[in-house]
């Protein structure tokens, strides 16, 4: 069947063939009938009629050609979805950016504000006022009056006297303003009797300001205590003092040792 059809295909191209060919245009050896004849064609393109019928004929390669006007279907358009996110993402961007900025701002206009004004001051009554109350009571001076009569007599009588002028510094200037209540008795004696040494020792003019101090009088030139607070040595040479050792410093009880060299001692 395939052979049939070949040589009735081929009949009908050799009767295409226009007369007025050469005789020499011969079908090359292994060609193929089909593309011999294309090959004829583009060398005559014009066509011949048909005697018989009247027809034009024209090459069998002859191809229908696409109208290039012929419309085109078009897709629909969709909204690419990258396209979304990327705006939702911008859109996201800015929102935050506007929100830092208005916190930033915010920030500032409250650190710019001044500090030291309180814009609620506390009330009155949560202030702490300072006591107007001494340490000494009047029963704690009426105390310290009875001990320093025991240890010094008459003597306190004389307001230009070293005991009277230590009494007034111990009751009414030294700002420890010490009692038997609250420091006991040995340290109340203490501190009065090296008030009287101070005094009667000319102790305005010393070369030193570190005695008669409102810190404790372990810490006061010259001064040296034990553990307990009490004096154990005084060491006062070369200071300028001057005068004659008062009775009082008998009441240190645990002085062990004093040293007033170099100076004017009576």
């Amino acid at each position: 069947m395939a052979s049939a059809s070949t040589s009735v295909n081929d009949a009908n191209i050799l009767d295409t063939i226009p007369e007025d060919r050469p005789s020499n245009e011969r079908m090359p050896r292994n060609t193929s009938l089909q593309r011999w004849w294309d090959d004829m064609a583009l060398r005559s393109p014009s066509s011949r009629s048909d005697s018989s019928g009247g027809r034009s004929t024209v090459g069998i390669s002859s191809v229908r050609q696409p109208d290039s006007t012929a419309a085109t279907p078009t897709r629909q358009q969709r909204p690419c979805p990258k396209v979304a996110v990327a705006i939702l993402v911008v859109v996201l961007a800015v929102v935050v950016a506007v929100g830092i900025f208005f916190i930033v701002d915010t920030s500032r206009t409250q650190s710019s504000e001044p500090t030291g004004v309180d814009k609620d001051p506390p009330p009155e009554s949560d202030i702490p006022k300072p006591s107007d109350e001494p340490n000494q009571t009047p029963q704690d001076e009426v105390e310290i009056d009875i001990l320093l009569e025991q240890t010094s007599g008459d003597a306190l009588m004389d307001k230009n006297s070293p005991q009277s002028m230590a009494r007034k510094w111990l009751l009414e200037e030294d700002p420890a303003q010490v009692s038997i209540r609250v420091d006991g008795e040995e340290r109340v004696l203490q501190r009065y009797a090296l008030s009287v040494l101070y005094f009667a020792l000319d102790g305005v003019n010393w070369k030193t300001g570190d005695f008669l101090t409102g810190a404790s009088e372990c810490d006061w030139t010259g001064v040296t205590c034990n553990d307990d607070g009490m004096d154990e040595l005084l060491d006062l040479p070369a200071l300028g003092l001057k005068g004659s050792i008062p009775p009082e410093m008998a009441e240190l009880s645990f002085l062990e040792s004093i040293v007033l060299s170099e100076n004017e001692i009576s």
